[in-house]
């Protein structure tokens, strides 16, 4: 059996290492040499483009808790015939001098690494008990310990008035089969959509209001607005009613329900929301604070950018519920008085009390219309 032997003399260690310089840049182009490459290559591994919710924080954690050890420590090895003996010792004389100068910064690299896994972890359990004390301060009205049906009975005005009130918004729905009432209430609207043959359900989050609906055999269920329209796919509903809701909504709470209903229609279908007049200022001292779950009034002009910004077209205000004749100021009678200068008079005062009578004595409620693009 013949043997093979090799000289000393025949190893050319100079194009060793170029062969081996040549092998790691190749791996580098081909091969994804880094770990660190590899892993943001991972679809895990990019970043959420959505809010600051908690459970995408918690996705972005799982790369971060891979990747913060600094692996530079592989085992050498070597598939080259012949020469396989002689690279391998290269590359451990080579490591351990690398090693000398490139542990010290790996090691106070995972320790950075280490701290700042441990703080996102102290980020996402902050985040999650800000949000969930959010949600318990945006709901502790509907645990308020009061009657608010009777309180609606009472202030708002009873089941019958409110339908009277609400049946010029039912045409706008004609021939729908999707229509949700966002903050039911006692059912008012959801009762004239069923008596005109109009499909509707309705969503509430006080219980008391719920189980009248039910009683009164309506499509309803216990749920807040946003949490309900996101649970809805996109184009689903072919109407969107509230009435008395957007005042009891956060600013924040505003954009997003503004934001969910665009999503959630589907072209040509309408929106309509009624509210307190902000533009009547015996509003505020009659009726809007009346209400200790009102968080604040919203102005058309406020509703009219929201809806225009947001795919909505055909935007229209309609002003209800004007004052009794009773409360607004009296014009001076001017027939009966000859003396013109005095007419005169009379009739600027009387233009100005119209002004007055429009800014103290406007329609109580406005309800702005747009039909989604």
């Amino acid at each position: 059996m013949s043997t093979f032997e090799i000289r000393d003399e025949e190893i050319d260690v100079e194009k060793i290492m170029e062969r081996i310089r040549k092998n790691i840049k190749k791996r580098r182009q081909q091969k994804g040499y880094y770990e660190a490459q590899r892993l943001l290559q991972e679809p895990g591994f990019k970043p959420q483009e959505s809010g600051l919710e908690s459970d995408e924080l918690r996705a972005s954690l799982w790369p971060a808790k891979m990747a913060y050890q600094v692996q530079v420590r592989r085992p050498i090895l070597s598939y080259r015939r012949f020469v396989s003996g002689l690279v391998v010792r290269i590359r451990r004389i080579l490591q351990q001098e690398i090693r000398w100068t490139v542990d010290p910064i790996v090691d106070r690299q995972e320790y950075f690494n280490r701290l700042i896994v441990r703080s996102l972890n102290v980020l996402v359990e902050s985040v999650e008990r800000l949000q969930k004390g959010q949600a318990q301060t945006d709901h502790d009205w509907n645990r308020l310990p009061m009657d608010y049906v009777s309180f609606e009975e009472r202030y708002r005005g009873n089941s019958e008035e409110i339908k009277r009130r609400l049946t010029v918004y039912v045409d706008y729905f004609k021939r729908c089969s999707k229509v949700v009432d966002i903050g039911c209430g006692r059912g008012e609207f959801l009762e004239l959509l069923k008596e005109n043959g109009i499909g509707a359900f309705g969503v509430d989050m006080n219980d008391d209001m719920v189980e009248v609906c039910l009683k009164k055999g309506l499509d309803v269920k216990w749920d807040d607005a946003l949490s309900y329209l996101r649970s809805l796919a996109d184009g689903y509903l072919d109407g969107i009613f509230s009435a008395h809701l957007i005042e009891h909504l956060t600013p924040v709470d505003l954009l997003e329900f503004i934001r969910l209903c665009s999503a959630k229609l589907r072209s040509g279908a309408y929106f309509i929301a009624e509210t307190p007049n902000p533009l009547s200022l015996s509003t505020f001292a009659t009726a809007f604070y009346v209400d200790l779950s009102h968080v604040k009034p919203v102005h058309p002009k406020t509703m009219q950018f929201l809806l225009d910004t947001n795919r909505f077209k055909e935007i229209e205000f309609r002003f209800s519920q004007p004052w009794p004749e009773d409360m607004r100021l009296n014009l001076f009678e001017t027939s009966s008085i000859k003396d013109l200068a005095a007419i005169r008079l009379l009739e600027k005062l009387n233009q100005n009390f119209a002004k007055l009578n429009d800014l103290l004595f406007g329609c109580q409620d406005y309800a702005v219309i747009a039909r989604k693009i």
